[in-house]
């Protein structure tokens, strides 16, 4: 019985931060997914859109020629995030009516507790990718 009582000591701090690894994955995996929503959006459109981050951990994409926010990605936040800092020109990776983005771009996401730090490059070409 002590044994059973032993290792579930052992697992659970364990299980714990794989958890919040998964989660710092899945919110790094969500930036990625609106930037490449803004990308698609900016060339069906013939538009400039721009992904903003905001201090307290939401996404949104917004028309940068009209203003109006892409429906459903209206400051999404990002659950289990400590901090998303942007390492780019403006207040927003930017995607011009071809894909191209104006400016390269890093935003570095900051997972809760230990979970650790990943980084999105964004590069001049509109790709973007995640850096472990």
């Amino acid at each position: 019985m002590s044994l059973i009582g032993l290792s579930t000591m052992i697992a659970i701090p364990n299980m714990q931060a794989g958890l919040r690894a998964v989660r710092l994955d899945s919110s790094s995996r969500q930036i990625l997914r609106f930037l490449r929503v803004a990308r698609m959006a900016a060339m069906a459109s013939q538009d400039q859109y721009e992904v903003m981050l905001d201090p307290t951990q939401r996404v949104t994409i917004r028309n940068i020629s009209d203003g109006t926010i892409e429906p459903g990605h209206d400051s999404v936040p990002l659950p289990q995030v400590k901090s998303v800092t942007l390492a780019a020109p403006g207040p927003g990776i930017i995607f011009n009516r071809d894909g191209t983005a104006p400016a390269a771009g890093t935003i570095t996401i900051q997972g809760a507790g230990s979970s650790g730090t990943l980084s999105i490059e964004v590069y001049r070409s509109g790709l973007a990718r995640i850096i472990k």
